[in-house]
């Protein structure tokens, strides 16, 4: 079948279909015009039997050689294997020549934290200023910071929080983790201080709400208020451009790491179904180890 025809029928099925979005709709346009393009200039092919993969490979090489970022790379492969699987669903085309070929490795991002000394002097600073005003708004945005660094939980673990969650005779707390597993995390007594001295006086006195971190007016945080929270309390001591509630989870699985903590119990603690995915703070400490090795040993100090 001739390209122009094969992507008409194509783009219908993911708008009628699919129920693809505008913007997606877009972007696996753009995707496929880019591979259209490539196949008539290089091959002068038109025709949706005439492509091979060995040519399917060829144009992903001359994307790597363009410089193109692996994840980039790999969301034109997926967009190409989904176009050529679609001819073959429907019978256009008896064989997909992108099923088989891989997708590249992307290189993998180290957790961004907050370093240890300026995440002490910013909660050191919230604990003796910001919970002496009885204000509750104030108080509630303090005890959530103090919440994810001593805890480690994600967002929606926090937001979903019940009241009856908090085991303070026993000092732990019962966390509901993705997949409804649950998982208890132990509370450090300077995280049940904040929360039973400063918020849970004003807490109690809203009726309503089996959650835990609500508003004064008795209603569920929501995620955009948190994120707008944390990344503000951390922007007051530190300039890195990335502040987020899952900032302060790296920082909290990071600096247990730090300080010898075994990663099965990090696993554990985090929540993480495979300890591949906790690896990956064996990783930050290394590099944070090598930079402190090059600001500090004397060889590198008389380069």
């Amino acid at each position: 079948m001739k390209f122009d025809n094969a992507l008409i029928l194509y783009y219908r099925y993911l708008e009628e279909e699919k129920k693809y979005s505008h913007h997606t709709l877009i972007s696996y346009q753009n995707d496929l015009s880019q591979l259209t393009e490539f196949l008539q200039s290089e091959y002068e092919i038109i025709d949706t039997n005439q492509v091979t993969h060995t040519i399917l490979r060829t144009f992903l090489a001359t994307l790597s050689q363009q410089n193109l970022a692996a994840s980039s790379i790999n969301r034109k492969l997926t967009v190409c294997r989904s176009f050529f699987r679609y001819l073959v669903r429907n019978s256009i085309e008896k064989t997909n020549p992108a099923a088989n070929l891989k997708s590249l490795k992307k290189p993998k991002k180290l957790p961004v934290v907050v370093e240890k000394q300026k995440l002490f002097n910013l909660l050191d600073n919230e604990f003796k200023t910001e919970l002496m005003p009885k204000d509750y708004r104030t108080i509630l945005s303090v005890c959530t910071l103090f919440f994810i660094y001593h805890t480690g939980v994600r967002s929606a673990e926090l937001l979903n929080l019940k009241y009856t969650n908090l085991d303070f005779s026993q000092n732990q707390i019962k966390v509901l983790g993705k997949g409804n597993k649950e998982r208890i995390i132990p509370m450090t007594e300077e995280l049940k201080t904040v929360l039973q001295e400063y918020y849970i006086p004003m807490r109690d006195t809203i009726a309503g709400s089996e959650l835990f971190f609500v508003f004064e007016n008795g209603k569920k945080i929501y995620h955009r208020w948190l994120y707008n929270t944390i990344t503000e309390k951390i922007k007051e001591v530190s300039t890195q451009e990335h502040r987020s509630p899952h900032v302060l989870r790296h920082t909290f699985a990071t600096h247990l790491l730090d300080e010898g903590a075994d990663l099965n119990a990090i696993k554990e603690l985090l929540g993480h179904a495979n300890l591949s995915a906790t690896q990956i703070y064996t990783h930050n400490s290394m590099e944070r180890l090598k930079n402190i090795h090059r600001q500090a040993h004397p060889l590198y100090k008389n380069e």
